[in-house]
């Protein structure tokens, strides 16, 4: 009986700093870096789930947005962030597709540590509607045939990527590819008849979609979405593992104790049922928001994720851009 009133003294012991660390934090703000520009749906959705954590966690967090380099710029400064859950990430999935298409001095899945994902945004594959395409099959007949004949356009390393994803899986090759700075100026190109087909988020499509100015074929969500309802997956016209799209996940630097990790994915997971948040989800067409979400899940993404894209990468040859 003595042996055991000791050694449960020492686990004692051994637990109280943890606990003592949970209860305590936080005690000053917290920085949630977000390595985009100020404005479009990552940024909404980022500012809406930070407002309603610190809600949770009773302090204030902050957005810091620090846009540059296809998002290694923010990303990096995490990365380097003491773990001590003051300084996290709020990562898309560039940031471990761009494991593999830059030179990077940090391995994304390796340094990071999951808190929850929040969501995705899925792509919709659209076309001019004076090419007249009827579905997507008709499409991939004609541009296999005439390839070189045809100009598609990509905004970011998510876009360009899952934009070859299909195309090996559709088993299409050659075209043009013309890349754009952002969903502006590759709309632009679209209505000014410089481009013939590109996926880009719903959201960014839905009103030249609505306006007839644009053709949707079919979207990259696992299943319909309740904008588009008419359209298919890209699963469903026949193109197997073409499902993707840009996802959200928080994130804190690697070696952030598991108390602070735990007690961030409950403020994250309170926030993703909140109205404020829920509405997101109508506000931007294409999003589906998590409806709960748990460490173990953002570890795994995390590493799936990176581990995805390397041979697509590898296989395309694509190049920053």
């Amino acid at each position: 009986m003595k042996k055991l009133s000791t050694l449960l003294g020492l686990c004692l012991a051994l637990a109280a700093p943890s606990m003592a660390l949970a209860n305590d934090y936080p005690t000053k703000p917290i920085r949630i870096v977000l390595p985009y520009a100020p404005g479009g749906p990552t940024d909404t959705v980022a500012r809406a789930v930070a407002q309603q954590m610190a809600k949770t966690l009773d302090t204030a967090i902050i957005i810091d947005n620090r846009p540059g380099a296809d998002s290694t710029i923010g990303t990096q400064h995490v990365v380097q962030s003491p773990a001590d859950g003051y300084s996290l990430l709020f990562g898309t999935s560039s940031t471990f597709i761009n494991a593999s298409i830059y030179k990077l001095n940090y391995d994304p899945s390796h340094e990071l540590a999951g808190i929850g994902l929040v969501g995705t945004q899925y792509l919709v594959l659209v076309t001019r509607p004076d090419l007249k395409f009827e579905n997507v099959q008709a499409f991939i007949k004609q541009v296999k045939e005439r390839s070189a004949e045809y100009n598609y356009g990509t905004s970011g390393s998510t876009v360009t990527l899952v934009t070859e994803l299909f195309h090996t899986h559709a088993g299409i090759s050659g075209g043009q590819r013309i890349p754009y700075n952002g969903n502006a100026p590759l709309l632009n190109a679209f209505y000014s008849g410089v481009l013939d087909y590109s996926f880009m988020s719903l959201d960014s499509g839905i009103v030249g979609i609505r306006s007839g100015k644009l053709l949707p074929l079919a979207v990259t969500a696992p299943t319909r979405v309740s904008s588009l309802p008419q359209i298919p997956t890209t699963l469903e016209a026949g193109v197997p593992e073409s499902s993707a799209g840009v996802s959200y996940f928080l994130g804190a630097p690697r070696n952030t104790p598991p108390v602070i990790l735990k007690k961030l994915n409950e403020a994250l997971n309170r926030a993703l049922a909140s109205p404020d948040v829920k509405e997101l989800g109508n506000k931007f067409a294409g999003l589906v928001l998590s409806e709960k979400t748990s460490i173990e899940e953002a570890n795994r993404y995390m590493k799936f994720e990176q581990a995805r894209w390397a041979p697509i990468v590898k296989k395309t040859g694509v190049k920053p851009g």
